[in-house]
């Protein structure tokens, strides 16, 4: 099976939130949701904020470029 059997090219939002417990003293995966369809509880606000900003940035900005392109 190669790398491109789980890509898609339609994604909701690029940047995704993963959600996180410890039980017994291991970590689990709760959810793997998209950043529009998180819910922020118990996370770093101020890191979460400020790393959604900066790809939002990123990707107004590779947007500009092939417009102007």
């Amino acid at each position: 099976m190669s790398r491109c059997d789980f890509c898609t090219r339609w994604r909701p939002d690029p940047i995704f939130m993963v959600d996180i417990c410890e039980s017994e003293s291991r970590l689990w995966l709760v959810e793997l949701n998209s950043f529009s369809a998180s819910w922020l509880y118990q996370c770093d606000l101020a890191g979460v904020v400020a790393q959604a900003s900066a790809l939002a940035i990123r990707c107004m900005e590779a947007r500009l470029d092939g417009e102007r392109n």
